[in-house]
């Protein structure tokens, strides 16, 4: 009896073993939103821009202008890519918004006189430096892929991030990067292709099986390709939900309580 017994149990309890799990950086990994990191945010973008972009510009997401503007005057869908992809600085990519946000070509394009200025210090927040400042490990990441490793399982980067400012980042959080084998953080800017585009999904998997992989990122437009070619996703909204769908998945163990 005690025999069918530990059977079953092991049935119940197993998981996949030696799975490919790959991991985004921002809004996973890390993250800007801390509020360690909002004294820095208000300093950099200006408590006065903050409050009367607010108050002119209700309910308006303001990532959604600043890539508008950066398609604008650069004349490019997705122009941010550009910088992602390192064909052109950090510093000349921004330079060239913040002059283009004080010529009168474009002044149609904003709403009024506090988005101008808004737009304007959040180009150069956006200098690698600056943005590195406010970045940190995002609660339980670490935790959890520490748990992949035990696990059995490869663990991945697979992120859109400039060659300029990803070196600083990986430095301030090399805690966690230190668990990535070094050939397996594949960066946009290193590799001259970025997110969505199945071009960098296939510089990731190479000629192994997609179903292989279990891609984890919080931008569902980033999901699309990766399920097209056949890998696992998990769309990330926080790290309660994505534990769950791992252990449903099998990726961890479930038949003990994993900890919070």
């Amino acid at each position: 009896m005690k025999k069918i017994i530990l059977s079953l149990s092991l049935i119940f309890c197993t998981n996949i073993f030696g799975a490919k799990i790959v991991f985004d950086l921002g809004g996973v990994i890390l993250n800007t939103t801390s509020l360690a990191a909002m004294p820095s945010i208000v300093y950099n973008l200006g408590m006065y821009n903050i409050f009367n972009y607010s108050i002119h510009n209700p309910f308006n997401h303001p990532e959604e202008r600043i890539f508008a503007f950066e398609d604008l005057v650069y004349n490019k869908k997705d122009a941010e890519s550009l910088w992602l992809k390192g064909q052109i600085t950090s510093e000349e990519f921004y330079a060239k918004l913040i002059a283009a946000s004080n010529d009168p070509k474009y002044s149609s394009f904003f709403r009024n006189e506090s988005e101008r200025n808004f737009l304007r210090a959040s180009f150069k927040f956006l200098l690698p430096q600056k943005l590195c400042n406010v970045i940190n490990i995002t609660f339980k990441s670490y935790t959890v892929i520490k748990q992949c490793l035990l696990e059995g399982h490869e663990i991945f980067v697979l992120s859109n991030w400039d060659p300029e400012s990803f070196p600083l980042v990986r430095k301030k959080c090399s805690r966690i990067f230190d668990l990535f084998p070094p050939d397996n953080i594949y960066i946009s800017g290193d590799l001259n292709h970025c997110k969505p585009y199945k071009n960098i999904y296939k510089c990731l998997i190479k000629n192994n099986n997609p179903k292989d992989y279990y891609f984890i990122d919080d931008t569902e437009k980033n999901l699309e390709v990766p399920m097209e070619i056949g890998m696992n996703t998990i769309h990330h909204t926080d790290w309660k939900s994505t534990i769950k769908k791992m252990q449903e998945l099998g990726l961890l163990r479930d038949c003990k309580p994993f900890k919070n």
